[in-house]
């Protein structure tokens, strides 16, 4: 199995992260990055508890992962 796949998949506490990203992504309500990352990026925006130094955290952690690119809307699918 792809290891890139299952960081998707783990647990956030089980990520290496800080308690601040662990809690706001409880805020939230993810539990994992496959869910982050399913969520619209507009939507995510007006989610109570999204910031930017959150956002700025999980960017590191999918450009660590080489998953970048998965962050990036579908053609057609811009909510923008």
């Amino acid at each position: 199995m792809n290891t890139d796949l299952t960081i998707l998949q783990k647990p956030i506490k089980q990520i290496h992260t800080s308690a601040y990203f662990e809690n706001k992504c409880r805020i939230m309500g993810f539990q994992n990055l496959e869910e982050i990352l399913a969520c619209n990026q507009a939507i995510l925006q007006k989610k109570a508890g999204f910031s930017y130094l959150w956002l700025e955290e999980l960017l590191s952690i999918l450009s660590e992962h080489q998953l970048l690119t998965r962050w990036q809307p579908i053609t057609g699918k811009n909510s923008f």
